[in-house]
């Protein structure tokens, strides 16, 4: 027994058991009636989740303005055209106290600064760093130096020489 169906127009028909003249008869909406049908569905969907984000803590609460409270004492302070002193102490992935200013030469100096251990931008940093670097004409150490510093006060000098490789 052959169960496929033919494909072809759709022809309106009258509700079961109707007589001719009697009820409506169904006709298919054209394409661009189907098109606004779903349009006014698909806006109605989203006025719908607007309103219940707004009248909720939704996954867009709280506003950007407003800071969760572990954050609270945590910003970004510019000091444009600045320079960064020479003299701020640092430990080097041997374990050796250093200066920044030890790395100071005659070559322009890239300084990173990142947590060894995020899984968020700073590896995406890291990678973007070295990334980059491969695709330009100059040598790392030959015309300009990379400092890779953690801000993070936990993270160990082996860290940093696992990174380094």
């Amino acid at each position: 027994m052959d169960t496929a169906r033919q494909a072809g127009p759709v022809e309106p028909r009258s509700p079961a058991g109707a007589q001719p003249g009697q009820g409506k008869n169904l006709v298919m909406p054209t394409k661009a009636e189907r098109n606004l049908l779903l349009a006014v569905i698909a806006g109605v969907f989203l006025a719908a989740t607007a309103l219940g984000q707004s009248m909720t803590q939704g996954i867009l609460s709280p506003p950007a303005s407003v800071r969760p409270p572990y954050l609270e004492n945590v910003g970004i302070e510019q000091h444009l055209d600045g320079q960064v002193p020479a003299d701020l102490a640092f430990v080097d992935d041997t374990g050796r106290a250093v200066k920044l200013g030890d790395y100071f030469g005659t070559k322009p100096l890239i300084l990173n600064l990142v947590y060894y251990n995020c899984t968020m931008l700073c590896g995406e940093a890291l990678a973007g760093l070295s990334a980059s670097m491969k695709v330009i004409k100059f040598d790392v150490g030959g015309q300009f130096d990379v400092i890779t510093v953690s801000f993070n006060p936990r993270e160990t000098p082996d860290l940093a020489a696992a990174k380094k490789k």
